[in-house]
């Protein structure tokens, strides 16, 4: 670890550009409240200049003696921000800077002689320090603890805020490693093993690394919602008698991971705690004989006690949730997850107009990521002109069409054969789903992503719900959001399992596949065909561009994330990026990165 001068080193500052006053300048002090940009320590200066390859702030205790630093304190930020001035770096998340605020906390409590906070920049690839570690000033310790005490119940206009207290610590070192873990600053406590082993790697665990690519999950207004409503410290207690009550759920199909994870996960907990009287017993659309599109009217009769409302099955009925397949308008799964927690309410609303149910909670679609399975290479535009390519939705087939390619309907179990046969080029679906079918061995190729992590709702019939008592109730809400909870964890390996079994030997063996990530030119053009094609015909069956979904949730919600804005006409316009994870830059910059 490097000494350096503080006269000379740059400052670290906790701010976060959610209080930006409409405006893309980041080198404003911006103020959270009566939290406003604090100095906590010093980062010593590399030349002046963020480093290109450097993509990770990092924040943490450093054991001097050992020489190391400590794996347990060990905290990663993403997507850290210089300002243009070159003086100042600024933590650009709210979770972030409770989590900072917290560990200086117990840091200046506990720490022993030889060790010190550090800070510096971090090459996560690389995995390389480039020794810039500095030693924090023991004054910016005494201004956060200051600060922390803005965390009681203060409101401010960007959202409420509260310290994390004791027992829910206490609550989240209890189910450390495993699964019901929880994140409340410390990521290394959600590694472990999954309810079960397909919801994990190979060995069926969730580990570090991937839960380090997905800490814009952990630290997102919506986790903290989650852990809200799960009332983990404080659970409802069953103080009803009576009779065993059995929830029949339709899930999609008994296979995919969200059901899966209801099924080990939820139904078992929620058993338990209710000492054998609430029973969830999944099932699914198929072994019902149903084919999705009907859904929505199934659970409004009461057919189905309870079911998973799919906006691609639904949409022939409610064209405005198709808001969650709009493909091509994505750049990141960050992005997308920031546009999904903007738009979740506005969904809840179009489905409970239609069933007059209870939204239990939401399946997160990790690893929906949709690739191109093909017999030959594409890497570059002119490759998918004219290829003959399977889809399966209306959506998708528009965005296939903009690319200049030829989408044709083709069933899930018919796609390997059709491959085979050269009646299709290339098949497209979802990493894990591919692998399941055993694509690999007739295709050699595999390119994308086109982004994918969406969430539909799981929904419980009105009359069905009115026949379980209040404290059942509310035990099954508070099931419902510990295993929502469950899922997000889940989602940092399920989102990269499928990509890894196709293109390693441990997965496809001898038949693994070359992937093709997309270049630029194509992810652009994907942009590009989702403005000119995806958004402008589901534009047209919504029939109204002044329908809410469009004039709030898409433009007022969605746009200022991706930087799209749907025209009173039906056409699509390019506009600055103000919200979420690329605030500041332009769609082009968005994509490239």
């Amino acid at each position: 670890m490097k000494g350096i001068d503080p006269d000379t080193a740059y400052e670290v500052r906790v701010a976060t550009l959610d209080a930006t006053p409409d405006s893309a300048d980041q080198d404003l002090a911006f103020s959270l409240g009566c939290i406003g940009p604090t100095q906590v320590g010093y980062l010593s200066p590399y030349s002046g200049e963020m480093l290109d390859y450097v993509d990770t702030f990092v924040f943490g205790i450093w054991d001097d003696a050992a020489g190391e630093y400590l794996a347990d304190h060990e905290h990663f930020y993403s997507s850290p921000v210089l300002t243009d001035d070159g003086l100042s770096i600024y933590i650009t998340n709210n979770a972030q800077l409770r989590q900072i605020i917290t560990t200086l906390t117990h840091a200046a409590e506990g720490m022993e002689p030889a060790q010190s906070l550090v800070s510096g920049m971090w090459d996560q690839d690389d995995d390389d320090d480039f020794g810039l570690w500095s030693e924090f000033d023991s004054a910016g310790i005494g201004d956060a603890l200051w600060y922390l005490g803005c965390f009681g119940d203060s409101q401010s206009a960007y959202g409420t805020y509260q310290a994390i207290p004791a027992n829910l610590w206490e609550y989240s070192a209890r189910h450390a490693g495993g699964p019901g873990a929880i994140y409340v600053g410390d990521l290394s406590q959600l590694a472990g093993p999954a309810p079960t082993w397909e919801l994990g790697d190979f060995d069926g665990n969730v580990p570090l690394d991937s839960l380090e690519r997905h800490l814009w999950i952990y630290e997102s207004p919506f986790y903290w919602e989650l852990i809200d409503k799960a009332n983990l410290t404080d659970p409802a207690p069953m103080t009803s008698y009576g009779e065993t009550i059995t929830i029949r759920h339709a899930c999609i199909n008994r296979v995919l991971l969200p059901c899966v994870l209801l099924e080990t996960f939820f139904a078992p907990n929620l058993l338990e705690r209710t000492d054998g009287r609430l029973q969830f017993i999944t099932t699914s659309f198929p072994e019902l004989g149903l084919a999705g599109p009907d859904t929505l009217s199934l659970v409004a009769d009461g057919t189905l006690d309870s079911a998973t409302v799919y906006g691609g099955y639904v949409g022939g009925e409610i064209p405005p949730i198709e808001i969650q397949n709009l493909w091509g308008i994505y750049s990141s799964s960050e992005q997308e997850f920031a546009a999904a927690q903007a738009i979740i309410g506005d969904i809840e609303e179009l489905v409970l107009a239609e069933t007059g149910g209870v939204v239990m909670n939401h399946n997160w679609y990790a690893g929906n990521d949709q690739f191109f399975f093909c017999r030959e290479k594409i890497d570059t535009l002119d490759g998918f002109e004219g290829k003959k390519t399977r889809s399966h939705s209306a959506a998708l087939s528009d965005w296939i069409d903009g690319m200049g390619a030829r989408a044709q309907f083709v069933a899930f179990a018919e796609v390997y054969t059709a491959i085979e046969r050269s009646i299709l080029d290339c098949g497209v679906t979802g990493a894990d789903p591919g692998y399941g079918q055993r694509w690999y061995e007739v295709t050699d190729f595999l390119m994308g992503p086109l982004l994918s992590f969406p969430f539909n709702n799981n929904v419980i019939n009105a009359e069905k719900w009115a026949t379980i008592p209040e404290d059942l109730q509310q035990i099954i809400l508070e099931e419902a959001a510990k295993s929502e909870l469950e899922a997000l964890r889940l989602a940092s390996i399920q989102n990269e399992m499928g990509l890894i079994e196709l293109t390693t030997e441990f997965g496809a063996g001898r038949d693994r596949m070359e992937f093709i990530p997309f270049p630029y030119e194509i992810k652009y053009r994907g942009l590009d065909a989702a403005a000119e094609y995806v958004v402008p015909r589901w534009v047209n069956r919504v029939g109204d561009t002044r329908h809410p979904i469009i004039a709030n949730s898409f433009n007022n919600k969605i746009g200022p994330i991706v930087g799209l804005r749907i025209r009173t006409d039906g056409s699509v316009a390019k506009v600055p990026i103000t919200q979420g994870p690329y605030a500041g830059k332009t769609v082009e910059q968005a994509f490239a990165d």
